[in-house]
């Protein structure tokens, strides 16, 4: 009985130990889903990287081709515009050969017949500006040879009032006064020109050629022209190498524009304005004046002081010249406190309310 129980409790562990083995063997075999799923995504996401990458890669190499397309367009593009400068170059070159072949035959003509001249006048109005330039030298040369005395010069100077032709005019009458002082004879036609053409600036080239009353008279149209002209006029007068002449000496040019009437407007280029337009003008002369300190000392702005005190009627400037005139030449107050001063007390100053403020 005991050997039978034995033998049913081994078999009966057996069994258990069959089953714990089976089933250790059983647990070790089996494989984990979420371990796979994650294999795949991931093997997927490299897979699109690979994609992308290699996609990128021929978008690169796509880029890189058009870059070296464009760098070869670009290229042959430089060389085209370069070739195409250069034949522009060699056509501007051959113009203006062509130009200079025609201007200098037609001045070798008009040295013979300087009325010719006039032929030339609606030509350089309607031409181009590389043509206008080359008229405007070779006229040079022509003035040179033909002088000043010339009467169908003369007369063309006194008949060129075509609206466009001023510039050339003026080339003209610059060159015949660079080394002479203007002759009567080419004063007046001047004078007949602005007449028909009321261009102030035709009077600059022969200021020299006026008496110092008809230049004080010209002062009210000349300050109203351009900066640039007007520093020209006051170089003029003010210093006047040889051969030019001067009728006016620096002292009187600065009394002169001082006695300007800013009353009513100035003609000329700019056209015509009001009175504060001529006065703002008219500062600016005089200013241009204390601007050239190698001609308008010390000593020409005390004479020139004097001589406006002593006016019957004081400038409505005065007291600013007085005033920059002390500023720019200290030892002058002395002067101004012992001579201006006291005048203006006894010419009872504040009778004049701009020159009281100066005051």
């Amino acid at each position: 009985g005991d050997s039978g129980g034995g033998g049913d409790g081994d078999a009966a562990d057996a069994d258990a130990t069959d089953a714990d083995g089976g089933g250790g063997d059983s647990g070790d075999g089996d494989v984990d889903e979420a371990e796979v799923a994650a294999a795949v995504a991931a093997a997927a996401t490299a897979e699109t990287a690979a994609k992308k990458a290699a996609s990128l890669a021929g978008a690169a190499t796509k880029a890189a081709t058009a870059a070296h397309a464009a760098a070869r367009a670009a290229a042959a593009a430089v060389v085209e515009v370069e070739e195409k400068a250069k034949v522009v170059a060699e056509a501007a070159a051959h113009e203006q050969q062509w130009l200079r072949s025609r201007v200098m035959l037609f001045f070798g003509l008009c040295s013979r017949r300087p009325l010719l001249l006039r032929e030339l006048v609606g030509v350089y109005i309607n031409a181009r500006p590389a043509v206008r330039k080359a008229i405007l030298k070779r006229v040079v040369g022509l003035v040179r040879a033909v002088g000043s005395d010339n009467e169908d010069l003369l007369k063309f100077v006194e008949t060129t009032v075509d609206a466009g032709a001023e510039t050339l005019v003026l080339q003209v009458l610059t060159t015949l006064t660079e080394h002479k002082r203007p002759s009567t004879a080419l004063v007046k036609a001047v004078q007949n020109l602005h007449q028909r053409l009321p261009d102030a600036r035709f009077f600059v080239p022969v200021l020299g050629g006026f008496s110092a009353a008809h230049v004080k008279r010209l002062l009210r149209e000349l300050v109203v022209l351009s900066p640039a002209v007007v520093k020209t006029v006051i170089y003029r007068l003010a210093r006047p190498e040889s051969p030019h002449y001067s009728p006016l000496s620096a002292s009187e040019l600065l009394v002169a524009l001082h006695a300007i009437d800013v009353g009513g407007g100035g003609g000329g280029e700019g056209g015509s304005g009001g009175g504060r337009v001529l006065l703002r003008r008219l500062i600016d002369a005089i200013q241009y004046c204390f601007d050239d300190r190698e001609v308008f000392t010390q000593e020409v702005m005390a004479v020139a002081l004097m001589r406006l005190i002593a006016a019957s009627v004081i400038p409505p400037l005065f007291m600013r010249t007085v005033l920059l005139s002390i500023a720019r030449f200290p030892p002058l107050q002395r002067f101004v406190l012992t001579n201006i001063l006291t005048t203006l007390i006894r010419r009872k100053v504040w009778d004049d309310a701009r020159l009281w403020e100066g005051f």
